[in-house]
């Protein structure tokens, strides 16, 4: 069995780093949707964003009263109220959007001058964290033995985000002012929320590990947003496996 990151994707050329996510909005007429991202989530700067994970850490990390303060201060007057919903929708706006352009992304990256640089064992299984298709285009890996966890290309929707879901009643702030939108500042970030546990009892490939014997990890950073993946990989697997 082999595990795939992104990484695998980079040796092989292609250009799949955040920061060439925000290069293609950039160059595609979504300059705001890149401003809004960074002007939310301050900690997030794509000319050093390197791995997807921290892209996800910072969204993982979000406090909802930072937040609130970041949106009340988007205006010159921070204490107009329907300013304030305005910012809240455009937030919105970004989150939702969010899935939409990265597979939109994803499908523009160019893998057709890919060619195969490593000896994969055809006859294993492979669980990808990629949405691009480089093991069943350039390595010719039959589409029956990929788990794209995160989706693909060819998939409705792709899975980015965060793995914390946070109830929006747990809120409590000094005003009602203040609740009410950073109420709705939960319930908006809880869109993101990847639900990895629902998604591997929902994911028949894990079912299906029982007789491996040796697992491969490729060019994936193991961040701890996805370590519950690598956990129920090693329950499913042979317990004397490498």
């Amino acid at each position: 069995m082999y595990i795939i990151g992104n990484g695998f994707d980079l040796y092989h050329g292609a250009k799949s780093k955040y920061r060439h996510f925000c290069s293609w909005l950039n160059l595609n007429d979504h300059e705001d949707f890149v401003d809004n991202m960074e002007w939310f989530f301050q900690r997030l700067n794509y000319q050093q964003c390197s791995l997807w994970s921290n892209f996800e850490n910072v969204l993982r990390a979000y406090d909802s009263q930072e937040l609130y303060h970041q949106l009340r201060h988007k205006t010159e007057d921070v204490w107009n109220d329907n300013a304030l919903e305005v910012s809240v929708e455009e937030l919105n706006n970004v989150i939702n959007n969010i899935r939409p352009l990265m597979k939109e992304w994803a499908s523009h990256i160019n893998i057709q001058r890919i060619s195969p640089k490593l000896e994969l064992h055809k006859d294993s299984c492979f669980l990808t964290f990629n949405y691009t298709k480089v093991l069943e285009n350039v390595y010719k890996i039959p589409e029956n033995q990929i788990c794209h966890i995160h989706g693909s290309v060819d998939d409705k929707e792709v899975l980015t985000g965060h793995d914390t879901t946070l109830s929006p009643y747990n809120v409590y702030a000094d005003t009602d002012a203040e609740e009410r939108p950073r109420r709705k500042i939960v319930e908006i970030m809880n869109k993101l929320d990847k639900n990895i546990e629902r998604n591997i009892k929902e994911t028949p490939f894990f079912d299906s590990l029982q007789d491996i014997s040796n697992v491969i990890i490729v060019g994936h950073s193991m961040p701890i947003i996805d370590i519950k993946y690598f956990y129920a990989v090693r329950a499913k697997i042979r317990p004397n496996a490498n």
